[in-house]
């Protein structure tokens, strides 16, 4: 699955400006709560990978 480009400018190398959490407590979060957001794929469709849903879910929060 390709990346957007709001989800390439998340994970590569611009990341730092455009997110706040420092990769050690993005690291810390991924590890406490990704059990619970993993999702398997399917033969109809990929899932999105843990670091792309926790990265989306933070700037979620963030924005609201």
């Amino acid at each position: 699955m390709d990346a957007s480009p709001f989800e390439a400018s998340l994970l590569g190398e611009r990341r730092n400006s455009n997110f706040r959490v420092p990769r050690g407590t993005f690291t810390y979060i991924f590890h406490e709560i990704g059990a619970e957001m993993f999702r398997q794929s399917t033969p109809m469709r990929k899932a999105v990978t843990l670091n792309r849903r926790l990265a989306i879910a933070l700037c979620y929060i963030a924005s609201t």
